[in-house]
């Protein structure tokens, strides 16, 4: 790794650059990177999701949010400086540190969003340094990445799973952008969601890499050509009257519009969109994708297709904690084996597709890493008498599903009252939302304290939000909608799905997070609303403490594991069916 550092130092003072910045992203900004074009973690090791590497030529910086600091400590250089973002950023380190330096620093537009890039902008101006907008990415020119992307084609989503037709979605979203000659869609996501399109690009994340752009009389999806046989490129160009050119000829699309006027450029884009559009000297606006908010509002179809696949996913969870309940003698057994185990039995499932994330399997001290990654290399045997968290989820035709369950793997005389109190003081979080009823137009940082007060009574915290937006057969995190301390004015609306996962960790220790998706829906009262727990997988009962419970949270917890018995019971085993009803016993 230090090789690739240096190599990029020499680079920097080739070009007589001071410093430059990395971001853990690609060209399409989407969470997850793929190999071929991780540049972040090719040059450093770090393998989350969201970092910001600062290269200068005496100095390494990392900056991370809270989820990733013990890991980044774990696979970085130790010559790296590692800042939380939620103490110091980027920009007041800059502000701090290199005012009046007169630095050139440099930073590519390609893969950066604007609102970085613009902050950058500014910061730079008021500390008196320079800032070098680079228009081809300029790690690249020492960017080795030995795979090739892989071509793999599109597919259109039935309107079975998708609850609407394409000419739907695209009527109502050039509705609302009526005013604009030219809307710059650069977002993956945003597209799939509005033509029913879905891909392989992403091993997670069922997204074709694409961009899109809307003119008054016509739509052009650019997009690597091979990945589209010729019925569906007959669809795209008959049905939906949309244009398909290859992905390079959108600058030159961009620039040749000589006809418009206004341009509308979605915020969540790289910086190089608005660099083209202001070449043009039109009027530019960059505003807020308005798919976003729409595909976040599930509809009918959606929820009800989430319900039955995590009728699915509930039943692959319970095979897995079964089996895992008989392996207390297994002195193989590791990290990477459950993980490995738990796909097994999801892919059973007829509509399994992929997983929704790398599974988080995550053993004793492992589990006080809130974002922590297994592999051959780095794997954790398991031994009676510890705590085990799972964080997993899968891509199903049709939902996505994301959740956390913690137990105490084997002897149950070793558990200890930390144990059982975090763990039901997380519960009793995780119950508040669940069970909760809130008027029209909350926001989720108006409910993030509710999940955290059995906590903070005692000194607690977890260092992450409460819960983030869920796609259907997308993203497993999703905006608009979250739940934390974060404030966002996105009021809670029905048909989006959230996760509830409060969490507590101990360093060194062990990790508790306990986490389920929930549907905002109406509630029996007026003008209010509630959730309607969608996961079903039973809690960890040898780790709740009963005298920390009032009635209603044992009430609600009781109704839950029947109906956990009860929708899951036909789907298992004899075996796995007595497992549960003890599981799923009253307390």
């Amino acid at each position: 790794m230090h090789s690739k550092i240096l190599k990029l130092q020499k680079e920097m003072k080739k070009n007589h650059m001071d410093g430059y910045i990395l971001p853990c992203t690609d060209e399409y900004l989407n969470e997850y990177v793929p190999n071929v074009k991780n540049r972040l973690k090719w040059l450093t090791n770090f393998t989350g999701s969201n970092g910001i590497c600062f290269i200068l030529r005496r100095k390494l910086l990392f900056f991370t949010d809270g989820r990733y600091i013990l890991q980044s400590k774990k696979e970085l250089s130790e010559k790296f400086n590692i800042f939380d973002t939620s103490k110091i950023n980027i920009f007041d380190w800059v502000t701090k540190n290199i005012k009046e330096k007169k630095f050139k620093i440099s930073v590519d537009m390609k893969i950066n969003s604007i609102f970085f890039i613009e902050k950058l902008i500014d910061v730079f101006k008021e500390t008196n340094n320079k800032l070098i907008l680079n228009k081809n990415n300029f790690i690249d020119n020492i960017f080795n990445n030995i795979e090739n992307e892989k071509s793999k084609n599109l597919f259109f989503l039935s309107e079975r799973y998708s609850g609407e037709k394409a000419t739907s979605k695209i009527k109502r979203i050039k509705e609302i952008l009526k005013d604009y000659d030219l809307v710059i869609f650069t977002s993956p996501e945003s597209i799939a969601w509005l033509l029913n399109i879905r891909g392989g690009d992403l091993e997670h994340t069922p997204l074709v890499f694409c961009r899109l752009l809307i003119k008054k009389n016509k739509l052009i999806l650019f997009i690597n050509k091979k990945k589209i046989n010729n019925g569906e490129l007959k669809v795209f160009e008959d049905d939906l009257n949309i244009k398909v050119e290859s992905e390079h000829l959108i600058g030159t699309e961009i620039k040749k519009s000589d006809e418009v006027k206004n341009i509308f450029i979605n915020q969540n884009s790289t910086f190089y969109f608005k660099y083209l559009a202001q070449k043009q000297k039109r009027k530019i606006t960059v505003g807020i994708d308005p798919c976003i908010l729409e595909k976040s509002k599930k509809n009918e179809i959606e929820i009800k297709s989430a319900i039955n696949m995590h009728i699915l996913d509930g039943v692959a969870l319970v095979k897995f904690l079964c089996w895992l309940d008989l392996q207390t003698r297994n002195t193989i057994l590791n990290e990477v084996i459950a993980a490995e185990k738990l796909k097994e039995f999801r892919m059973q499932n007829e509509n399994f597709i992929s997983l929704s994330f790398p599974t988080i399997s995550a053993f004793g001290a492992n589990g006080a890493i809130i974002h922590y990654s297994a592999n051959n290399k780095n794997k954790k045997k398991f031994r009676s008498g510890e705590i085990f968290l799972c964080d997993s989820g899968a891509q199903y035709l049709g939902a996505t599903t994301d959740v956390t369950r913690t137990i105490f793997y084997g002897n149950k005389n070793k558990i200890l009252s930390i144990h059982k109190e975090t763990y039901t003081r997380v519960l009793k979080g995780h119950l508040k939302i669940s069970k909760l009823i809130f008027p029209r137009k909350t926001k989720g940082y108006q409910i993030d304290a509710l999940a955290r007060e059995s906590l903070w009574s005692v000194g607690y915290d977890y260092e992450h939000g409460t819960g983030h937006g869920v796609g259907s057969f997308l993203s497993v995190h999703e905006g608009p909608q979250s739940i934390s301390k974060v404030l966002n004015n996105i009021p809670l609306l029905p048909g989006m799905i959230l996760s509830n996962e409060p969490g507590f960790y101990l360093k060194d220790r062990f990790g508790i997070r306990i986490e389920n998706l929930i549907c905002v829906q109406e509630s029996k009262l007026k003008n209010y609303l509630h959730f309607r727990t969608l996961t079903l997988a039973p809690y960890e009962l040898s780790l709740i403490d009963k005298k920390l419970l009032n009635r209603s949270e044992i009430d609600w917890l009781n109704n839950y594991h029947e109906k956990v018995f009860r929708k899951l019971k036909n789907h298992l085993n004899y075996d796995e069916q007595k497992w549960l009803k003890k599981k799923t016993s009253k307390i």
